[in-house]
């Protein structure tokens, strides 16, 4: 029992750092690849393709972050379409997303495979550090003193389900 592990990234210094933590848990077993596009085309960034020539299969998971709608199936989305999509809504906003993962749960169900949609509110990485030196001060009353998860603790919670 094994795991296959496509990372992309546009940043080598976060690949290299993911790098670093997922070999903690190495095992006999894991093989773990990792492949960096600094390309703009949708289909070499995703790294799909990639990945299943590598690992001889369709990766199980995807995790992705997105946000402008071009109706269609996303199944039948023209590629040009879908980078522009892509490259249009990477800051796009939380509506965006909902959106995305409704059409996709209720289209791809017909393959059999699930959407999910994980949207934790503080999350307690460097990220944030940098986000609070920035932040105005009537939001960080409103956030409150929440105490927030740790990456390990919003990636257990999304693939328990809970």
């Amino acid at each position: 029992m094994g795991a296959n592990i496509t990372i992309v990234a546009r940043n080598v210094d976060m690949l290299k750092l993911a790098e670093t933590e997922i070999q903690v848990f190495h095992l006999p077993s894991l093989h773990y690849s990792f492949f960096l596009h600094f390309t703009r085309s949708i289909e070499k960034n995703l790294g799909a393709p990639d990945s299943i020539q590598f690992h001889g299969k369709v990766p199980e998971y995807v995790f992705t972050c997105a946000g402008t709608s071009y109706p269609g199936l996303f199944v039948e989305q023209d590629i040009q379409i879908f980078e522009t999509s892509m490259q249009l809504n990477y800051f796009g906003s939380l509506y965006t997303v909902h959106g995305l993962a409704e059409s996709l749960r209720n289209e791809l169900l017909a393959y059999g495979i699930n959407v999910s949609l994980y949207l934790p509110g503080t999350i307690l990485s460097p990220g944030l550090q940098k986000e609070n030196l920035m932040k105005p001060e009537i939001t960080k009353e409103l956030e409150g003193a929440e105490d927030g998860l740790t990456p390990e603790q919003c990636a257990d919670a999304l693939v328990s389900g809970n």
